[in-house]
Formats: C-alpha cells, sequence, structure tokens
C-alpha cells in the first residue's frame, strides 16, 4: 500500500475489525531473504526496521488515507499515530519473509526477535510472523520480475 513501489518503508498495512468490534491494524514489513545466513536474520532486520521507522512508514499510509475515508476508518487513520506510540493493543506488527524452501525456519525462536524488538505489544495477535517457503525461490522472483516488467 504504497503510492510508489520502489520506495523503501513499511510494506503493507492490514485493518480489520476486532471481535469486539473495533477496528485494529497491523504494519507489514515484507522481505526476501536469499541469503546463506539463517532466516531469522532477515526476520530481525525487518522488525529492527519497523521499530526504527514504523511511525515514519504510518504517516506516509495514513496521511492519504485520512483525507479518503469517512467515519470509524478515517477517525482509526486519524489516530494511527497515537495508537502506535502508545503501543495500543488496536495496534501491531507483521514480518513476512519469501525464501527458498532451504531456509525454512527451524523452530519457534526463528521469529523471537519480532517480541523482543516490540515487548509492549502483549497480546499474541499483535506480532505475527510469517516464512513463504518455495523451491527455487530464486527462479520464482526472475519469473515474477519478468512478468511483472513485461506489462510496462
Amino acid at each position: 500500500m504504497k503510492s510508489d513501489a520502489l520506495e523503501p518503508g513499511g510494506d503493507g498495512l492490514v485493518i480489520y475489525t476486532a471481535a469486539d468490534g473495533t477496528l485494529e491494524f497491523r504494519l507489514w514489513e515484507i522481505k526476501k531473504h536469499d541469503a546463506t545466513s539463517l532466516v531469522s536474520k532477515t526476520i530481525n532486520r525487518a522488525g529492527k526496521q519497523l521499530k526504527t521507522r514504523g511511525h515514519e512508514y504510518l504517516a506516509k499510509l495514513s496521511g492519504p488515507a485520512t483525507l479518503a475515508s469517512t467515519g470509524e476508518l478515517a477517525e482509526l487513520y486519524d489516530s494511527m499515530l497515537e495508537l502506535w506510540f502508545d503501543r495500543s493493543s488496536r495496534a501491531g506488527v507483521g514480518v513476512s519473509v519469501s525464501a527458498s524452501d532451504t531456509h525454512t525456519p527451524g523452530g519457534r525462536r526463528t521469529f523471537g526477535s519480532i517480541r523482543t524488538h516490540f515487548p509492549e505489544f502483549s497480546k499474541p495477535s499483535q506480532t505475527e510472523s510469517v516464512v513463504l517457503a518455495m523451491p527455487d525461490f530464486p527462479g520464482f522472483a526472475s519469473r515474477v520480475q519478468e512478468i511483472v516488467w513485461s506489462g510496462l
């Protein structure tokens, strides 16, 4: 959800209605992992990026949306930065990493750095992570790039 797909920054903003009817959001950082190091290093790097620059990403994402939205959604966008700085239960983070299947996580500690970076997000749903591991990730990435650029 960025105006410029090549701009660095938060890669996704998910807004949903919680069980109690309030709107919540998660700021996602999406990375690729094609290094020989453990995938946990990429997850840690993404978590650090969200911790140090998440407020900047939210400002870029929520500013224009505040003007284009109405009602409860506009109120959420308007209060998003405050909710972020307060580490509100309505805020949270997510990290998604795409990698070759040789980098499939080996245990629960792989995602531990997210909780370390955001200990104030105490609800389990406030810190989410996923690794999408597939055979021949570099080949897949090249093919996707080929398809995307062919349309321009």
